[in-house]
């Protein structure tokens, strides 16, 4: 079973990266909005109002709407007098205070970011949890073993009695000098940002999540990855630089792509057409049957269809064959298409309890390699339905790539011409009867224009004859389907007065300037990973000796009369060749500074001060 990542870098504003296990698309990621994305963002806020009645605050963090701060996120540090059995909200937060909180939920057009004050800062093993004072975790995918002596580890590890950790899938099975590396770099990050929330105004942004392709390297990097594939070679220096730092055992499995130019590299491992599925209302199964996914406002909605499944011996083996094939497309849907709150899957029907209680040890079984959180009830015996509730943290393909419908605006139906038409006519009569008119200028689409003047010209007449007054019909293209507008010419001062119905335009919103700006604190993480300063010299000195009992070089050394005219010549050349010697002296000269050496060549001044090779860049 082969699995390799695929990172398609050429489009440097959109780069893709896509987990494929057995040429099947089993992860995507893209970076078209990551300009907007504050999911995992450290900001410093101000509260602008507090609602008692739904136990919340709403803090100014510099986007177009408030985020929304429940009062169970607000640590107990943040209150202003001390809480007791009988103290409100009011009592223990106020209007206009500043509070450092972290956005875990992204915004949306119609509702603001959901913000906490306990924040989390994630690492290459670990997650660093500063305001939380609970038991260290670590991952739920651990069996009992690793768990075991992950938390010796754990114990020995130097961890500030203020704060937890949490040890991540990756880092499992990981020495204490690892742990210890990556919770010092954590440590040093996170007093930084503390230290820049003292000193600027609010709203600011403090600390930025990495870019998508180091978090998806990040998060998505697993141990059964083969390779690494990039076609784009600055993207390439990039994650292997990061990859030495963090990851040094994947460095070996990273590879450069060289050609893109003939083909893309997406369409050589034909991802190019699974991604486009990804965009399709309606999935076809293997089995004949499918499955139709459905966006609302609240949920998502997927209904599994048999449509032509064939091979089965009855309609409940069928309807248990459909559904188990359905559930595999279904998990994989919803991590590749990044949906999350409430999902509804309409099953097949299924008499037989103990097809339904497969599907359900099924469902249980899947979603435990998916990373976010999810949640399920068994199927209902009432409707067949199963609900899912999946964690949401970024936006959807759907708020990534889709944008509302101009016409349905987003029903996803339009009114027919005759709903339209007649709505036109009841609307005339009601300005007529509420204000005296002479001129009625009525602008619509071509379709229902031409409606209007051919199928409906009898009850025009008629409203004409009754309100005394002319109705000018104008059909135009710039009007579409349901939208209209009606311009009355009033009798007294003949002004114009317009009844439009315009198209709403929601659109994601933006951060403001000052969150567009960098963070205070540059997410630089990590120094040089113990792993590789502990083998560095040792590598190096096997790779010489090695290098040095080539076929050739044990040819040279036999013979001592070869060996003679060699130094000979070379002595000739360097006599000839200032340059080659004043070459060879600068190597000679820069030797210590090369990776893995600590030592000055003898002859230097040893009272020069030098960096240590431990020290955090700040």
């Amino acid at each position: 079973m082969t699995k390799l990542m695929c990172i398609n870098a050429t489009q440097e504003n959109e780069p893709r990266i896509a987990v494929v296990e057995n040429q099947r698309l089993i992860s995507l990621e893209t970076q078209q909005y990551d300009h907007t994305r504050s999911c995992g963002n450290v900001i410093l806020g101000v509260i602008s109002s507090i609602q008692e009645g739904i136990d919340a605050v709403f803090v100014d963090i510099g986007s177009q709407r408030h985020g929304f701060l429940p009062f169970k996120e607000i640590m107990p540090s943040c209150y202003q007098a001390e809480k007791t059995e009988s103290s409100t909200i009011h009592d223990l937060i106020q209007v206009g205070q500043t509070v450092l909180v972290q956005v875990t939920r992204e915004e949306k057009p119609n509702k603001g970011s959901a913000l906490t004050t306990y924040i989390s800062l994630a690492g290459a093993y670990l997650v660093l949890m500063p305001n939380n004072q609970k038991n260290n975790g670590i991952s739920k995918k651990a069996d009992a073993a690793e768990r075991l002596k992950t938390k010796e580890i754990v114990s020995k590890l130097n961890i500030p009695e203020s704060l937890s950790i949490i040890v991540r899938t990756e880092g499992l099975n990981r020495c204490k000098e690892e742990l210890a590396w990556d919770l010092e770099c954590l440590l040093h990050h996170w007093n930084k940002v503390h230290e820049a929330a003292k000193t600027v105004k609010t709203p600011t942004l403090i600390h930025e999540e990495s870019d998508a392709l180091i978090r998806s390297v990040r998060d998505r990097l697993r141990k059964n990855i083969d390779s690494i594939v990039i076609d784009h070679e600055p993207t390439f220096i990039k994650l292997k630089d990061y990859l030495q730092k963090t990851r040094p055992e994947f460095e070996e499995r990273i590879s450069l792509y060289t050609n893109a130019k003939t083909v893309p590299l997406f369409s050589h491992y034909g991802l190019q057409g699974q991604i486009q599925s990804l965009f399709a209302r309606k999935i076809e199964l293997k089995s004949g049957g499918s499955i139709v996914i459905d966006y609302a406002e609240a949920m998502t909605v997927i209904d599994v269809n048999s449509a032509r499944s064939k091979g089965s011996k009855n309609i409940e083996d069928t309807a248990f064959t459909t559904n188990s094939e359905a559930l595999y497309e279904i998990i994989r849907q919803m991590s590749l298409r990044d949906i999350g709150g409430i999902i509804t899957v309409d099953f097949i029907d299924m008499s037989n309890e103990d097809n339904r209680k497969k599907i359900e040890d099924l469902v249980a079984q899947k979603i435990q390699k998916d990373q976010l959180k999810i949640r399920f009830e068994p199927i209902s015996l009432l409707t067949g339905c199963m609900l899912l509730s999946r964690q949401r943290t970024g936006p959807s393909i759907v708020d990534q790539h889709y944008e509302e419908c101009s016409h349905c605006n987003g029903l996803g139906y339009t009114r027919s011409i005759h709903s339209v038409a007649s709505n036109i006519l009841f609307k005339i009569e009601e300005i007529c009867a509420s204000e005296a008119s002479k001129t009625l200028v009525i602008h619509t689409s071509d379709d229902v224009g031409c409606y209007l003047l051919n199928e409906k010209r009898g009850q025009i007449e008629t409203l004409e004859k009754r309100f005394n007054i002319k109705a000018i019909i104008i059909p135009s293209t710039a009007l579409i389907n349901e939208k209209y507008s009606i311009k009355r010419v009033s009798e007294s001062n003949r002004s114009y007065q317009q009844r439009t119905v315009k198209p709403q335009n929601n659109t994601r919103p933006k951060w403001s300037k000052q969150q567009q700006s960098k963070p205070l604190v540059p997410n630089q993480l990590y120094k040089e990973h113990p792993n590789t300063r502990s083998g560095g010299v040792l590598q190096r000195i096997m790779d010489k000796i090695m290098s040095s009992n080539t076929p050739e070089q044990k040819e040279e050394r036999k013979s001592p009369s070869a060996n003679k005219q060699g130094h000979n010549n070379r002595s000739n050349h360097h006599k000839n060749s200032d340059q080659s010697e004043r070459r060879n002296k600068r190597t000679r000269s820069n030797a210590h500074m090369r990776r893995g050496n600590r030592k000055r060549p003898h002859g230097e001044n040893k009272n020069k001060s030098q960096d240590s090779p431990d020290r955090m860049d700040d």
